[in-house]
Parts: structure tokens; sequence; C-alpha cells
């Protein structure tokens, strides 16, 4: 905790010192710079003289195939998450949600948990080890689907936004251009570059449940002649929780170097210090077919024993270089160490078979310990022009990961008593005492490797002036390891994942029809040994029904292969098959000036089948047929000098399978949320408020254990809470 609290305090001491030493020189006394309506929003300059820059010419700053410029408002033109290269959505045969950062900002989203509402088909899960795992059109998004700037991010660390500039989200699978995972998609956070500008952010959130959070953003430029500019964005958290024993500590410090080596190179540098620590918490045990029985503030834990810590230390290196108007390169590496220890007790059985009352259940402990290293390294060459009188985009690339862990768990009962089930606990009349605990099962892991070596290439062709065609193939070579209790499994795996796109315009720019498939792979989950793989499906239809407004509605098919069966302690069930299929539609953007809007809807059916036929015909737990999300700001004042809005929304998540058995669902919801802002001169004022009646909900749910008679986990949602933020900008 020393290192924490040390790191947090120095980093604000930089911020500090930029405040008072650099920002002051930039406006003259007494008269503050006019600040945009919601951000700060540097325009690209071109780079002072320098030897790095000459004088006038343009820094690849200002623009680069590899990265979307930077986004004002609720919708995103382009992307570059489905390709790698910065593609407008209205042109891109396939499907890519972004969250910009003006949405990030108005719902004041803190962890990923606030973004699903923005995603079309994406539910949260119930899952205590990984907090950040979800549901996307009907399948579990795993820790390898995550990408930070494209670069593979599989931290159970649960992510801190503060240095997120947006969210994209590659649907369906990606094999083709990232290589294994599973159907779900690819989830990619952009983060904060350093600007070609010179200001100081920083914010104060008061909150529900104790809550206190403190953030700054600082960049500027490191030398005189301005080819050298850095950001450090940090934050730091400490709250309690509407659920008993329940905190949260955090401290995050992300800093970022840019050299502009000369008009046509740059060099990034970006770290991260993640530090994270909160109480360890199984959610609810249902009753029955009842899964909110109990008092969502209920814990069933041990507080002095449950626990949930983890540590990030990550640091990246991009090379950008263009060779002329067509042609671009960029080679980057990353490097991250987490470990994540953990400790939660949860009901696994009803106290019943052990003789015992209706509220009263057996516990498990789970004491989990796991360490892991990823290092990787992406070299993509990019080309952009005309050939034989058609227009090729192109890339052509190579990633290589090395990802290894060692872990291991110890399941023990929990009781006093003795007996084939230990002893009971009365969730009704709870006693935290620190029972005794009998260890029922060990398992020790202290090899888990994949090595892999993947090669890709695609081209998007524009065939006509309104007809675009993509293609791409990718390669992988895979070489897997895990020793478990002492039994040592390798194996080697060389897959190739297709993918095939159409686009056509049939208005240039406002309304375009595709049709896109895809493949995915990926090698055997820990405890498995079969491989998986997943085909889709999709067709849609993209519109500019405004300038700035865009509709969008696609059906799609997905199927899995061996898909993994788990059990909340995590060990392998079975393997099986998956099906999902179903349509989403999105709006974003701004009708005018004054009123934007994020909003969605999606249909999933799944289907589940496993290989020895528990499941058969299920639907897949956590996935409803049907969500939606409504988010809506107006301004009634905006000027250069203040703004004042309102933003109402609605996230309704219909009924959904609790358990892979489908035994029992969890209800629909709706719930309410409401937002207010004020922006006066330096300082901007911003209210969130979450669930405005008091509705009481599931987020998400998973078996303890998926055999007849278990008990399953709950997760309920919070009651009305808010977050008051007040930030100032020098």
């Amino acid at each position: 905790m020393r290192r924490t609290r040390f790191l947090f305090a120095a980093a604000l001491g930089v911020s500090v010192f930029s405040i008072c030493g650099r920002a002051s020189a930039q406006a003259p006394a007494g008269q503050p710079p006019v600040l945009p309506e919601t951000e700060v929003v540097a325009q690209p300059t071109t780079v002072p003289t320098s030897p790095a820059t000459g004088a006038g010419q343009t820094s690849i700053l200002d623009g680069s195939v590899f990265a979307s410029p930077r986004t004002e408002g609720y919708r995103a033109n382009s992307s570059t998450t489905g390709t790698w290269l910065d593609v407008p959505d209205i042109q891109y045969p396939g499907s890519v949600n972004v969250v910009p950062q003006d949405v990030i900002r108005d719902q004041q989203n803190l962890r990923f948990q606030d973004i699903y509402r923005n995603i079309p088909g994406a539910v949260q899960g119930g899952d205590g080890n990984f907090a950040d795992r979800f549901f996307m059109r009907g399948y579990e998004v795993q820790s390898t689907d995550f990408r930070k700037n494209g670069m593979l991010d599989p931290t159970y660390t649960p992510r801190d936004f503060a240095n997120v500039e947006r969210v994209e989200v590659l649907k369906g699978p990606a094999g083709f251009i990232y290589g294994p995972g599973s159907p779900a998609g690819v989830v990619n956070l952009i983060t904060k570059k350093p600007l070609d500008d010179q200001f100081a952010f920083g914010s104060i959130t008061i909150g529900s449940f104790d809550q206190m959070r403190y953030t700054f953003d600082v960049n500027g430029y490191a030398n005189e002649s301005g080819s050298l500019l850095y950001r450090v964005n940090a934050a730091y958290e400490n709250s309690n929780s509407f659920r008993d024993f329940g905190y949260l500590e955090r401290a995050f410090v992300a800093p970022a170097l840019t050299w502009v080596v000369d008009s046509d190179t740059s060099l990034t540098f970006e770290a991260e210090f993640h530090n994270d620590r909160r109480q360890g918490d199984s959610g609810l045990p249902n009753q029955g077919t009842n899964p909110l029985a109990y008092p969502i503030s209920r814990y069933v834990g041990i507080p002095a024993l449950d626990k949930y810590y983890s540590e990030d230390l990550r640091a990246s290196l991009f090379l950008n270089h263009r060779f002329n108007d067509q042609w671009s390169m960029q080679v980057a590496g990353t490097t991250l160490y987490f470990e994540f220890p953990q400790a939660t007790t949860f009901g696994a059985f009803p106290g019943v078979i052990a003789g015992g009352g209706p509220s009263d259940i057996v516990r498990l402990h789970s004491d989990l310990r796991d360490r892991e290293k990823t290092q990787s390294l992406v070299a993509n060459l990019a080309g952009d022009g005309d050939v034989l009188g058609f227009r090729h985009r192109v890339i052509i690339g190579t990633e290589h990961v090395n990802y290894e862990s060692a872990s291991s768990v110890v399941v023990s009962q929990v009781g006093d008593t003795g007996g084939p089930f230990g002893g009971l606990f009365d969730v009704n009349n709870p006693n935290y005492n620190t029972p005794p605990l009998f260890p029922v099962s060990s398992t020790n892991i202290p090899v888990f490797r994949q090595v892999r070596h993947g090669y890709y290439a695609q081209d998007m062709v524009n065939l006509t002036d309104n007809l675009i065609a993509i293609g791409g193939v990718r390669i992988d070579d895979v070489d897997f390891a895990q020793e478990i209790n002492g039994v040592r499994d390798e194996q080697r795996f060389l897959r190739g994942t297709p993918r095939a796109g159409i686009l056509w315009q049939a208005i240039p720019d406002e309304l375009a029809f595709f049709y896109n498939y895809a493949r995915s792979f990926a090698p055997p989950p820990g405890g498995g040994n079969l491989p998986s793989f997943g085909e889709m499906h999709e067709a849609g239809i993209k519109m500019q029904l405004l300038e700035n407004l865009a509709f969008n509605v696609t059906g799609f098919h997905n199927d899995q292969q061996n898909k993994p069966f788990r059990s909340g302690g995590g060990l392998l069930v079975d393997y099986g098959n998956a099906e999902a299929k179903g349509m989403e539609m999105s709006l974003a953007g701004q009708f005018t000036d004054r009123f934007s809007t994020i909003a969605n809807y999606a249909y999933t059916d799944t289907e589940i089948q496993s290989a020895d036929g528990t499941f058969f015909g299920q639907h897949e737990r956590n996935v409803p047929y049907n969500s939606a999300n409504l988010w809506s700001r107006y301004d009634l004042i905006q000027n250069p000098e203040q703004t004042f809005g309102a933003a109402l929304g609605v996230v309704y998540v219909g009924d959904r399978a609790a358990n892979l058995a489908d035994s029992f669902e969890l209800a629909e919801y709706a719930r309410l949320d409401a937002g207010f802002y004020w922006r006066q001169g330096r300082m901007n004022t911003m209210l969130y408020i979450e669930n405005i009646f008091d509705r009481r909900y599931a987020t998400g749910s998973i078996d303890a254990f998926p055999v007849p008679g278990a008990l399953t986990n709950v997760y309920p949602g919070a009651p009305t809470n808010a977050r008051l933020q007040v930030s100032f900008v020098y």
C-alpha cells in the first residue's frame, strides 16, 4: 500500500507543478481561455521549428491511418478496431460499436459495468473472479477478448476509465485479424494520447456509499522545441458499498510520452500502474426459484477472510512512420504483469439437504492465487492507393504473444459442526464469525502457457464508386502447455481464420447494405484440452439520417463448437455447442447541436447443448431475449461562457436464464437514470443519478456448481445512488 500512495503522491506533485508552472503562462492575466462546451479538445497544429520538425511542416500528430480522429459528441464517424485502419463506419462491412468520450463523461462511466448499456446486445454476467466479464451476442466475452490500443490486454483487474478516450467493440468472431478468441467479439480500449497542446484537468467526485474519487489529466511540452510531449492521467477512489462489509480502494497512474522524431515519425511510450482492493463478494444465493429472496445488502461471506486484491503493471511502446502518402508502418510492443489473489465464500447447496431450514445454506470457501504475464509484439504495414483502377486499403501484419500464468485454488467447506456438509449459515440471521475451514479440493496449475505467432493480410477494395469488398485471413501457430496437479499437457495448433464481406452504398455516405462472414478459433482454456471454433453470418443496413446522426440495424447468426462449460469454482465441466441468432439496432449522434442521443435495442435467441446431454436446448444464462437502452441529453443553455443541460436514460433488460440448467429466471427490469450539467468558465459540474425509482433487480448470476440441487449466486443491482463531480480546467 505504501508503494501505491507514493506513486499517486508523486503523480499528484507532477500535476500541481504543471498547473502552477506551465498552464498559467498560456493566457494573459485576467483573461481565462475560452473553453469548449463539454471537454478539452486540442486541435492539431504544426509542431514548432526544431531539429526534428521543420518550420511549417505538418506533424504525424495531425493524423495517422492507425488512429481515428478525436470525436466530439455521441457518435464516432470512424474506428480502427475492425481493420487496424481508420475506416468510416458507413464504408465498413461489419459491426463496430463505439462509445466516445462525451458519452463516457456524461454518464460518469467509472468501470466497465457502466459501459454495457451503450453496446447493443451486451449484458452483465455474474463472475466474482473477473468483474469485467459480460455477454455479447449470446456469448461470454473472455479476458483474452480485451485489447488496449489493439494490443492483447487479458488482465482480470477491473478496468479504470481515467485514461480511456473511447471504447470500440467489434461484434462477432475476430480471428481474421486478432487471432484466438471467442465468437463474441473484441473489446478495444483506446487510451488518451499526448496532444500538441498544454492543459491541466482535475476533478473531485462525491457519491453515494461514501464514495470519493479524485482524477487529473495533465498534458504539455517536455522540451522547448515542442517535439517531446507528455500526458499524465491518474485517479484515486475510495468507497463503501450498498452490500454489507463492501469496500473499494483503487489507485491508478498512467503516464505517456510522445517523441515527434520528424514530421513523419513518432514514438509513444505509455505505462500504467493499477492497484485495486475490495471485499470478496459472491452475491446472494437463490431460494428455490426466487433469485432475490434476501435483502440486497445481505452478505454471505466471511468478512475477515474474503478479499479481492489485484495489481497491474503495464508498459507499451508504439512506433508510427509514414513512408509517403500511401504507405505507413506501425510497430508496437507491450508487457503486462498482474497478480490476483482472491478469497470468496459462496452458497453452494440449500441447507435443507443437511437438515436445516429454508434460509440455511451450505457454504464453500475458495482461495485463489494467480499471477500472469503477457508480452506481445505487433508489426503492421498499411497501404492506401489505386491499383488497376481500384482503390485498395491493405494491411499486412504479424502478432507474436507470449502468455503465461501460474495459479492455484483451494476449495474448503465452511463450518464448525463437522458432518458431510460442515456447518450451516442462516441467511436471514447471519453470524459473521470466522469459522474453521476444511479443505475438500485443490487445483494447482503452475504452468499455463500460450505462445502465439500470427500472420495476417487483409484488403478492402472499392470495386465501384458504391461497392466495397473486404477479404482477409490470419494464420496462427499456437504452442499450448499446461500442468494441472502434476499432469502435463502440451499441444500445438495451426489454424487459419478467414473473413469476407461486401457493402453496397445505395446512396453514397448516406445509405449502405452489407454482409459479413467471419470465423474464430480459441485454444483450450485452463483446465480444458479441446480448442473451440466459431462461425458468424451477419447482414445489415447503415443509414446516415442527419449530418451527425446514424442508425444501424443488423441481423446475425453465430455458432460455436466445443464450447467449454465452467462451474463457479473454475472447474471445467464439459464441452458442447452453442448457437445465437438475433438482431440489433443502434442510434447515435446529434439531432441538433443541443440535442444528443445514444440508443440501442437487441433481440438475442440462444441455445446451448453439452456433449454429455446435461444441457440440451437451454438458453444461455444471463442473456435476455430483449434488451434496450436510451440516453439523451439536451442543453438548455449553450454558449462559449456557460452550458446548462440535462439528460435522461432508461436501461431495460428482459427475463433471462439464471443458471445453465435454465431452471429459473432473473426477472426483467427497467432502470431510470438522469444527468445534470453546468459549466461556467473553468468549472464544470455534473450530477448523475442512477436507479431513480429504486428498482430492485439482479444484474447477473453464476452457478455455484452446475449440478442438480446446487445454488445459484445472484448479483443484485444497486439501489438509488448518485455521483456529483466538480472539475476544473486550466
